[in-house]
């Protein structure tokens, strides 16, 4: 491909996908015109909004020089125990998980695509199907592992991820007898390394927030039936009650981020045992952005795994479950014994294109 074509190419690109909902990271203007031709100046200035530091604007003369482009991906580290064995164990980008990696009922997986999408995807398995003589292990393990191979061929948004792979999992159940009965949560991110736009999806009480400066500028929203009862997605036979919510009840939400923004993606052992500001302390010992490196991420999640599995068996401490159970009228002291996942990644500048 000449020069030239790239460059075309790249500013098709940006038109098409960086206009007319960039506006703000939040909010699309609806009385934008989309049939509206934009100039070389418009494109670049956006570009500039998506990623500041790739743009000196002292420099820019007219006409306007190439299409700069941004090139970034997130480096990640996932650390989790299990509340039975409650040995902390860490893996990370530098061996790339094969296949999904288990904590306990919990199950997530990452994957840096070669495609310039980046994917994090956790599940948390409903407990309480053991008690019903199915391993709550089961469900969540396999709906990451279709989420994690589907992002791999077809690089769909988190929301339509997560759709077809519910669909394939209920699938595999009645076609092919494959009896994956339970439940869990779900929270899928996708990061689009030429944008920087994190699309996310989450439905029940996992999910994510972002640090940017040592602030938590966004977050997903938890969402329950009532108190410690998490919308999730479900299949048992008819002869079993159980709660089902759809793929489409998921919460999804885009956001533009910038290199060095920290991504800490979690099940609900990590936020229902360590509050915010124990979380941004944590993150806080991490090098500048630019000086991230995979060990440091690493370190960081077996930190943030390990105070959740301390505040667990810690009967007196006021945990942040503890004062949402007070706030839902019930009395419970102490952590909250549970299986816990946490990934932590950082939006990492690779350079840019032209």
């Amino acid at each position: 491909m000449s020069r030239k074509q790239s460059i075309a190419l790249t500013r098709q690109f940006l038109v098409t996908r960086l206009f007319p909902n960039l506006n703000s990271p939040k909010e699309y203007d609806s009385n934008q015109q989309k049939d509206r031709k934009h100039t070389l100046t418009d494109v670049f200035k956006k570009t500039y909004a998506v990623f500041p530091n790739a743009i000196d604007f002292a420099l820019v003369q007219d006409p306007l020089p190439p299409i700069i482009v941004k090139i970034s991906q997130l480096n990640w580290a996932a650390a989790g125990f299990s509340k039975v064995s409650q040995n902390i164990r860490c893996t990370s980008g530098q061996s790339a998980l094969a296949t999904i990696q288990k904590f306990g009922e919990d199950a997530c997986f990452a994957l840096t695509n070669s495609r310039r999408k980046d994917y994090i995807g956790i599940a948390d398995g409903v407990g309480g199907w053991r008690d019903r003589g199915f391993d709550p292990s089961v469900f969540s393990s396999s709906l990451m592992r279709i989420c994690k191979d589907m992002a791999n061929k077809k690089q769909e948004d988190p929301m339509r991820l997560i759709d077809d792979s519910y669909n394939k999992l209920l699938l595999l159940n009645k076609k092919k007898n494959f009896q994956i009965v339970g439940s869990s949560t779900v929270c899928i991110l996708s990061f689009e390394q030429e944008t920087g736009i994190l699309t996310t999806a989450n439905l029940g009480d996992s999910g994510y927030l972002i640090v940017r400066n040592g602030e938590i500028i966004d977050r997903s929203e938890k969402q329950t039936h009532k108190f410690n009862i998490p919308k999730q997605l479900a299949y048992a036979p008819p002869s079993l009650r159980f709660i089902a919510d759809m793929p489409s009840d998921a919460h999804e939400k885009k956001f533009v981020t910038h290199p060095g923004d920290l991504i800490v993606t979690a099940t609900d052992g990590l936020f229902d045992n360590v509050p915010d500001e124990v979380l941004l302390q944590e993150l806080s010992y991490l090098p500048h952005a630019d000086q991230i490196h995979t060990q440091d991420l690493e370190r960081t999640a077996k930190c943030l795994a390990s105070r959740a599995h301390k505040n667990a068996l810690n009967k007196s401490y006021v945990s942040p479950f503890a004062l949402a159970a007070k706030s839902a009228g019930f009395h419970y002291t102490g952590g909250k014994m549970d299986d816990v996942t946490v990934i932590v990644s950082v939006v990492s500048d690779l350079g840019t294109e032209v």
